[in-house]
């Protein structure tokens, strides 16, 4: 199962962090850790390139880690939306745990 945290880590610091597998399909091919990963790398790609200070801790098979300033809150949001979206669509194979926001979500279309 993967595991994904959002939570603050400092005073003007958000924090995600993921880890695991989905368990879905066979390694290289699975596409619940796919989509996950796109999101994370989505998430760091915009952070990168923006304003707001960000730092990408780790990105690995298995674990990626970044933390931002709280100016980049909209974008983590986004990110956690599609966390728990996934989460909904192939139940057993993310489990998201957020501290900072909640939202009533359904499946999509």
């Amino acid at each position: 199962m993967i595991l994904a945290h959002f939570y603050e880590s400092g005073e003007d610091t958000l924090r995600l962090t993921v880890s695991g597998h989905a368990g879905y399909g066979d390694g290289g091919a699975d596409i619940v850790c796919a989509a996950v990963s796109g999101i994370f790398y989505a998430l760091a790609g915009y952070l990168a390139n923006s304003e707001f200070k960000a730092n990408i801790r780790a990105a690995r098979s298995g674990f990626a880690d970044i933390e931002c300033s709280r100016g980049g809150e909209e974008a983590m949001k986004q990110a956690c939306i599609g966390l728990l979206q996934i989460q909904l669509s192939y139940p057993g194979t993310v489990n998201v745990s957020n501290s900072l926001w909640s939202w009533k979500l359904g499946k999509p279309g």
